[in-house]
């Protein structure tokens, strides 16, 4: 039987406390998946339930690419794996029942797949329930999931945020529920409290052209997952008292303790979490004292073992001022900040940009002192605070509100990527088939830097989805007044490559017209970002 997939560490940002005195300080909780090299390319079969979004809004080319997307996902699964589609609207249905992958099944899918007709509005409650239902009894050593693919807010059922993570929530011991929003209308808030109640993952999809690469990602993560019904349960010591738990999770305390519900995990991914405590040894205490026990639980996929693994974490009690630890402290400023963001969108949803973009300033200087850092020095924190004062710079603009949907929808879709981006989007076998199999043949090509600073030699297109602007996780980093930190991005698809903007504010263009959806690079197209001007070319 294969051994625990997780590890769990952690880091306390005060290595010191005095006696007698109360202390605020933060736990950092990291999940870390790894596999030995020889399971790496395991997977248990897969029973998945893609549902489907079939609202009048999706009439036309958003259904299409939909449909297709989909096609080609059941092509690329094995013989063992299992699918089933459900529609909602008014109300939901069972499309295609959840059967094995042979040949005849996979016709029979694609044949209910184009019979479906947009109609009516958004039932997500029914959606949910209905896929779940479809699903059936778990089979033994089975991995289980639920696509929900939607373009707009619920407008029948239970429509409450709560109401709907809940019903999430309650699938997790037997599935986990990931969320696909399309375009500029789909409610984030609504989709990604889903997918974290789920367990799974929240995808923006920009433009229904790009869809099967998300659609990819979303199939290869579910089915990839090495460990599910992830928790950490935390138990303070006497003395010490938990304040608040951030970050995009579920929490349930009980006299003083805490359990967080983490999302499942990929191979090599890991997910953290920032836990405030107050902590006040007692007068006579000196030297080591124990602040929190924890207890890492979790599943292999398709196993009924639950596997445990416990830490625990103190700090040394002595006269004096705290001592900090610098490292841990930058963990849970970078933590922090979403907060700072959180409070900022509140504000800017009521079209208070000035105040809203003067928090995220204050924001930046408060982490910039408490760092010491004047400017970028590419560590995570650096990074954060580079992207929120981009941010602050951007609400400042007071954003019509076409332009305020899609930067707000762009902070969502970025913050999800960021929780994947730990080594583990593509890791696993299934999602560098999906991956594989939606880029098609792609051409060897490269950018030419025409003006502007770069290499003689221009950029080399590798991988199938790569990120232009300032971050230093781009791939093509630039550097400018003009260039946005994740200011646009080619994404390999079809046999094409096509480049889409990420709403960085400033706009891309190509051969002199701004971008307004994905568009295939063709030889000789001029991309313009801020003052760079970059020529595509394919090599013969």
């Amino acid at each position: 039987m294969p051994g625990p997939a997780l590890d769990l560490s952690l880091a306390l940002d005060v290595r010191s406390v005095a006696p007698a005195a109360p202390q605020r300080a933060h736990l950092v909780v990291e999940v870390s998946a790894a596999l030995p090299e020889d399971e790496r390319h395991e997977r248990p079969p897969l029973a998945l339930v893609f549902a489907i979004d079939v609202s009048a809004s999706m009439w036309g080319q958003p259904m299409e690419q939909v449909v297709r997307s989909i096609e080609r996902m059941v092509e690329l699964l094995d013989p063992t794996d299992r699918v089933g589609i459900v529609s909602f609207s008014e109300g939901a249905e069972v499309v295609a029942e959840l059967e094995q992958l042979d040949a005849a099944a996979r016709r029979r899918l694609a044949g209910s797949l184009r019979r479906i007709d947009p109609e009516g509005g958004t039932d997500m409650e029914s959606g949910l329930r209905v896929s779940r239902s479809a699903l059936g009894p778990r089979v033994p050593a089975e991995r289980r999931g639920i696509l929900l693919l939607s373009d707009g807010d619920p407008t029948l059922g239970d429509r409450r945020p709560e109401a709907l993570a809940e019903i999430a929530a309650s699938f997790r011991a037997d599935a986990a529920v990931s969320t696909l929003g399309y375009g500029e209308e789909h409610n984030e808030d609504i989709l990604r409290r889903i997918a974290v109640a789920g367990g799974g993952q929240y995808y923006y999809v920009r433009d229904p052209a790009l869809c099967a690469t998300e659609l990819a990602l979303a199939v290869g993560a579910t089915g990839d997952a090495v460990a599910e019904g992830v928790s950490v349960d935390v138990s303070p010591a006497r003395g010490v008292d938990i304040i608040r738990i951030a970050g995009d999770v579920r929490v349930r305390k009980t006299m003083g303790a805490a359990r967080v519900e983490m999302p499942d995990l990929q191979p090599g991914e890991r997910a953290s979490l920032v836990i405030e405590l107050v902590i006040e040894p007692g007068a006579s205490v000196h030297g080591a004292f124990e602040v929190v026990k924890t207890r890492l639980a979790h599943r292999r996929p398709g196993a009924t073992d639950v596997h445990v693994l416990e830490r625990v974490i103190g700090v040394d009690v002595q006269p004096g001022p705290p001592e900090r630890d610098p490292a841990a402290r930058a963990r849970v400023l970078v933590a922090l900040a979403e907060e700072a963001r959180t409070a900022a969108r509140v504000l800017a949803d009521q079209s208070s940009f000035e105040p809203a973009a003067a928090l995220l300033r204050r924001a930046v200087e408060g982490m910039r002192a408490e760092a010491d850092l004047q400017a970028e020095d590419g560590t995570p924190l650096g990074e954060t605070i580079a992207q929120l004062a981009e941010e602050a710079e951007v609400l400042a603009k007071k954003p019509n509100p076409a332009a305020y949907r899609l930067f707000r929808k762009a902070q969502a879709g970025r913050a999800a990527a960021a929780s994947r981006r730990a080594g583990a989007s593509q890791a696993g076998p299934l999602s560098r088939r999906a991956m594989a199999t939606v880029a098609g043949n792609l051409p060897r090509a490269r950018l030419l830097v025409v003006k502007g600073q770069g290499p003689k030699d221009g950029y080399r297109l590798e991988g199938t989805t790569i990120t232009m602007g300032q971050t230093n996780q781009a791939q093509i980093r630039l550097e400018g007044n003009d260039v946005s930190r994740e200011h646009c991005s080619i994404v390999g698809q079809d046999g094409k490559f096509y480049l889409t903007d990420l709403g960085g504010g400033s706009g891309t263009f190509v051969n002199g017209k701004k971008l307004t959806a994905p568009a295939a690079l063709k030889p000789g197209d001029v991309i313009g970002v801020g003052d760079y001007e970059l020529k595509y070319e394919e090599e013969r």
